[in-house]
Parts: structure tokens; sequence; C-alpha cells
């Protein structure tokens, strides 16, 4: 937020405004009007001048100052560019004029979900790792049909390589959980249940796997030791199906 308090004779005010309002943006300019004591100055007018006017689209040119001595002014801006506000309270200028850049809006790249102005291999994990979820406000739900399923791979695959950015991105090691590892493994089934695969699935298929080259075990299992029999070591494998403390315990012939 963008706020100064200026002194103008029995009056203080203060103006804000976003610090970053992009084209069409409601953009709201807070006035409070108080005293040399403070005291809010309630039911005065204030009025909202604005310059240049081009591409200016006035919500309310005055406001009637409140209990709080505020007043609130909105406009929005139709254009780029720098736009000064210069607020008004009868003859009167309140404070010191401001100005506020306007930028264009971004624009948006279907199946970039860590917005980073690129599609790529972290957009897949962040689609697939809840793979199989149902309801609102799932990130990787690309297509906002309120499930993460085959259709969300499809578009992120489908747009990957996509590129708003003026640099690459930098590509880091991916760190997963095993609870992100069991959504990628069923997004992978899925996929190879599909013999008649289009190419955007393929390719999110072949991520996948390069992403997840082991795939985790569906049940917690306690193997064969080897070497069996043995002297003076062996080895005694087991594999989790989810993260877990694990207590050995080994007992000799005779029970203990």
């Amino acid at each position: 937020m963008l706020e100064t308090f200026v002194s103008a004779e029995k009056s203080k005010t203060s103006v804000i405004t976003g610090a970053t309002p992009m084209i069409g943006d409601l953009i709201t300019v807070e006035v409070i009007l108080v005293n040399d004591q403070n005291i809010a100055l309630s039911d005065k007018e204030v009025k909202l001048e604005i310059t240049p006017m081009d591409g200016i689209e006035i919500q309310n040119m005055t406001a009637q100052t409140d209990q709080d001595g505020k007043g609130q002014l909105k406009f929005i801006a139709n254009s780029k560019g720098v736009k000064r506000i210069t607020v008004t309270s009868g003859e009167l200028e309140i404070g010191e004029t401001r100005a506020v850049i306007v930028k264009p809006k971004q624009q948006l790249l279907i199946g970039d979900m860590n917005k980073d102005q690129v599609v790529n291999i972290f957009d897949l994990v962040i689609t697939t790792s809840q793979f199989g979820k149902v309801g609102a406000g799932l990130i990787g739900d690309v297509n906002g049909d309120g499930s993460v399923n085959i259709f969300d791979l499809v578009i992120v695959a489908g747009n990957f390589g996509k590129s708003l950015a003026t640099a690459p991105s930098m590509i880091s090691k991916i760190g997963l959980t095993t609870e992100q590892k069991q959504h990628i493994g069923l997004a992978i089934d899925q996929l190879e249940s599909n013999s008649n695969r289009s190419n955007a699935e393929e390719m999110a298929l072949s991520v996948l796997k390069a992403i997840l080259p082991e795939r985790l075990p569906t049940q917690t299992q306690l193997l064969a030791n080897y070497p069996n029999p043995f002297n003076p070591e062996t080895w005694i494998p087991f594999k989790l199906a989810q993260d877990s403390t694990v207590t050995a315990t080994i007992y000799d012939l005779t029970g203990k």
C-alpha cells in the first residue's frame, strides 16, 4: 500500500491506493479528514481528480466523509501509464498529488500451476500430487471441474514447454513426500491402463515415470533374509507402503 499523511491547514489526509494496479482493476482512494486536534471531520465532501483522464472510468468522483472522517473515491484505469491523483475538499486541495503506475494485466498461461510463467515438470508434479482428490479449491484442478484427474494432466502436458518468461526456468531436484508419490503412482497406473493414449498423455506418462522411476509398494512386506544360513551377518529387507517408525524384534530358536 502507498500511504502519506500531509497537513492542509486544519486537516490531515491519508490517500491510499493499490501498489501495483493492473489495467481494468478497481482502484480505491481512501481519504481521512481530521483537524489539528486529530478529531474526525464528518459530512465533508471530497472530490477526485485524475490526470490524464484517457481510459479512466470513474466509479464515484465525490464522497461524503463518515463519522470517522473517511471517504472513498473509486475509479478503473483502462489504460496503462502514470495516473496522477488529486483530492480536493471545497476549494482546498487536500495533501499532495500522488502518482499511480497502472500496468498491463499479465497473460494467463494455462497449466502454469505455480505462476512462474512457464509450464514444466513442477506444474505436472503439483497437479499429479493431488491426483484422485475431489473437492473445491484444489490447486491441481486445472479445468475447475471439482476433481483432479486425467483431464487435468492432459491440459498441463499439452502446454508443456510453453513460457511467458524472458529467461528459462531453472530446474532443480524435486523432493516428493510419500503421499505425493502415491498420487503420482495412481496417475501412472491410469495412464498405462489406456492403450490408446494421446500425445499429451504419452508425454505426461513419460515425465511422471522420470519423476518416479521406482514405485512405492502397495503394502508393507517383510522379506526373506539374505544370506540364509548366514555367518556372521545377514540382511533382513522390508518394504513400507507409507512412512512409519519401524521396530525390528529378533528371536532366537528358543524364543528369546
